[in-house]
């Protein structure tokens, strides 16, 4: 009795075709609800790419027209202060003078100038603007007209450096400031008269082969309203060669990083026997030569020359 009731119990029943079929049913929805959602998961992760996608796209439209509208601006901007840059120099008997103007990539604010004051007298000045950009370029505008306003043949360069001073202090932000070295040549007497407003030094070399750095004593321009500028002088003898420049020349690095430097601008003026023109070619030569061209900031190089 005990074995029929186990048999009994342990038989297993297959379960009817309808229960089957059911869970199969059942199991494929499942399967169908799951591959729909992936589905639309991906359809979705595929949408949002797309709209990323074009995204990006228009931000790199936008920033490519962006730096090409920043570009052609500096382009404008390095042509303005170009055109504000002496084309030619005046020439007098017994001098010999020139200048040259390296631009760097973005537009800096250096300036040169030289204008004849009289038969016998030039006025000249090298500054050098702080900063870069077209900041820097219309401070180095505003520079120029001023200059051309207070350098009158009466002015010395005490009274121009005062006027400057005293009109950047007024008209420019605070931080910006101006290094400056005007200098008045008496060609007849062969006398400069000059003034140094933070400016590198102008270094004369003699004819005998000695060096003199003509450091005067001003402040930059645009930062101390109240500071008294002083007139220097030095007298010049047929040979000598004054140079006149902006930290791009001296600070111009080679791959090692090392800077062009004073000695160096001085080797390669002592170099070079020949006219103003001659020698200013030689050291921006050089210049270039040494730092494969590549200026970090405008490079500014004025050559007299006595004969």
């Amino acid at each position: 009795m005990s074995s029929i009731l186990f048999l009994q119990l342990t038989k297993i029943e297959p379960e009817p075709f309808w229960v089957l079929f059911s869970k199969i049913g059942y199991f494929c929805i499942v399967v169908v609800v799951i591959a729909n959602f992936i589905a639309y998961g991906l359809e979705e992760l595929q949408r949002k790419l797309r709209e990323r996608n074009q995204q990006l796209e228009q931000t790199v439209e936008t920033g490519t027209i962006a730096l090409q509208q920043q570009e052609e601006e500096l382009k404008r901007a390095r042509e303005i202060q170009q055109m504000l840059l002496p084309s030619a120099l005046p020439q007098l008997a017994g001098v010999q003078i020139a200048g040259a103007w390296q631009s760097a990539r973005e537009v800096g604010g250096d300036y040169f100038d030289v204008i004849q004051l009289d038969k016998n007298r030039l006025g000249i000045c090298v500054g050098d603007v702080a900063g870069k950009g077209i900041t820097a370029a219309l401070l180095m505008a505003n520079l120029q007209a001023s200059f051309r306003a207070f350098a009158t043949s009466e002015a010395s360069p005490q009274v121009v450096c005062t006027k400057l001073n005293k009109f950047l202090c007024a008209n420019i932000a605070s931080g910006k400031f101006v290094t400056f070295f005007y200098a008045v040549l008496d060609a007849d007497t062969r006398t400069l008269i000059y003034e140094n407003a933070g400016h590198s030094p102008g270094l004369l070399l003699r004819s005998d082969g000695t060096t003199e750095t003509l450091r005067g004593g001003g402040a930059v321009l645009g930062a101390l309203p109240d500071w008294a500028y002083q007139d220097y002088t030095a007298q010049l003898q047929p040979g000598d060669q004054l140079l006149l420049s902006t930290d791009g020349i001296t600070e111009a690095e080679n791959a090692q990083l090392e800077e062009f430097g004073e000695e160096r601008l001085l080797e390669a003026a002592r170099a070079r026997h020949g006219s103003a023109l001659e020698v200013q070619r030689a050291i921006m030569q050089q210049v270039t030569a040494f730092c494969g061209g590549n200026f970090r900031d405008d490079a500014t190089l004025l050559v007299l020359r006595i004969s």
